[in-house]
């Protein structure tokens, strides 16, 4: 038995071995093997693969890919105060890369967990703000960094005039009061 491939892992899932079997959306790519490296809180897999070039040879390639599931992402604007509203979060990956203290800049995000966009963004708005989304459009869809993560992220713009702005927040590095 195995965690997630034929025994549920912590978050009940099984069958993470079968990701990518199966595609025929390209016929230049035909997927050999599947394996699960890690399955924690996210799933680290290795994949082997046949590619066909363009000159017509098929060449047997390997690429791990790290999959955290969808996420969704807003931008707070507020045209009134000419302003938007990010949140600060510690990042480890970026701390241990040399960021100075690991905390970024962000607009509100997550991942959607089985919601929709639109609720993950209303969600994660209110968790990381405190601000409850009104009126939300959906602008663009992206992969994140698509050579190893699988995340597609879902951008949503709100532009509205009830957007709370403290007057007093913190001052970023450098910047004038």
């Amino acid at each position: 038995m195995t965690l997630g491939i034929d025994t549920p892992d912590r978050r009940g899932r099984t069958g993470l071995d079968q990701h990518g079997r199966g595609l025929v959306g390209n016929p230049r790519i035909q997927i050999r093997e599947v394996e699960v490296l890690s399955c924690d809180w996210y799933v680290l897999r290795k994949t082997t693969f046949d590619y066909q070039h363009s000159d017509g040879h098929w060449s047997r390639q390997h690429r791990e890919t790290y999959d955290r599931g969808d996420g969704a992402t807003i931008l707070l604007y507020s045209a009134r105060h000419r302003t938007v509203l990010l949140t600060r979060q510690f990042r480890l990956p970026a701390y241990v890369n040399g960021h100075p203290d690991g905390m970024l800049l962000e607009t509100a995000a997550g991942l959607l967990d089985g919601d929709s966009p639109e609720d993950a963004i209303r969600r994660e708005a209110a968790e990381e703000t405190g601000h409850h989304v009104g009126q939300a459009r959906h602008v663009f869809d992206v992969y994140m960094s698509p050579g190893s993560v699988t995340e597609p992220l879902h951008a949503q713009l709100e532009r509205g005039h009830q957007l709370c702005v403290s007057e007093s927040r913190t001052k970023l590095p450098g910047e004038t009061p």
